[in-house]
């Protein structure tokens, strides 16, 4: 992949980034933060975010090998169709579906987690994914828990997409896709729903401007994480089919049908 192709890729996540600067620099308070400070503070914590999800990759062939040990089994196969490997970089698999899955899956992740502490600690609410006013370990470790554990279920969920990995049953013959784009409406849908619960306490306006404040913040490392991915995965496609334990498959079609 050379340096044009890249920066092809991700334009519309650094038009995302450097348009958040100058708006919040210079025009109006955007995505939490104003003044000259979001110079540094936008900048900050988007390779803040971004780190966050790239640095699970280094799991990624270590769960690969674990889904081996949990699917390949008994009349269960992890197999490979090479005519379903796709590592292109389609402008509406990298700008449009994989962030949009990505920020809908955190924030469902987010809200059920919030939840769940509410329970225990009454005091936890939406500041828990909104930035806060100044540095809160506790909402640090939280948010890096979930970004991480998404990054990894992303990755593994690409990764079978990409590398056209499927499930194949010996006994009812039957193929089955485990990561294709993880069904685009479903995890939306959801995901936009546990976001309105974040802000539940506030005016229907005043929510669905803190809603697009956090696709906006979250938007390019979730484009560039996608595309960092990619070159992971072309990088060790081998290893990490061999991790997968997925064998070869072909499909032929005659004029009875489909034979596998």
């Amino acid at each position: 992949m050379s340096f044009k192709d890249v920066l092809r890729a991700i334009w519309p996540a650094l038009a995302v980034l450097f348009s958040t600067v100058i708006i919040a620099a210079f025009i109006a308070e955007f995505t939490y933060v104003t003044g000259l400070k979001a110079l540094w503070v936008v900048i900050f914590r988007f390779l803040r975010y971004l780190l966050m999800l790239t640095l699970p990759l280094l799991l990624l062939q270590v769960l690969c090998r674990w889904i081996n040990l949990l699917l390949n089994r008994g009349n269960g196969q992890l197999v490979r169709l090479d005519e379903m490997t796709d590592f292109s970089l389609a402008p509406s698999k990298i700008w449009l579906i994989r962030p949009i899955q990505g920020i809908a899956l955190l924030m469902l992740i987010a809200s059920k987690l919030i939840s769940a502490l509410q329970i225990y600690a009454p005091i936890i609410g939406n500041v828990t994914v909104q930035p806060p006013i100044q540095f809160d370990p506790w909402r640090f470790v939280v948010v890096s828990l979930i970004i991480a554990a998404l990054s990894l279920l992303l990755s593994l969920l690409w990764t079978l997409d990409d590398l056209g990995i499927r499930y194949f049953n010996s006994r009812s013959k039957e193929l089955k896709m485990l990561g294709k784009y993880l069904g685009v409406l479903l995890p939306v849908l959801f995901g936009l729903y546990g976001i309105a619960n974040l802000f539940d306490d506030y005016a229907y306006f005043e929510a669905a401007r803190h809603i697009t404040q956090m696709i906006v913040v979250y938007y390019p490392p979730f484009v560039i994480f996608g595309i960092v991915h990619n070159y992971y995965i072309r990088k060790n496609e081998s290893e990490l089919i061999k991790q997968l334990g997925a064998e070869p498959y072909s499909i032929s079609i005659n004029e009875r049908g489909m034979n596998v």
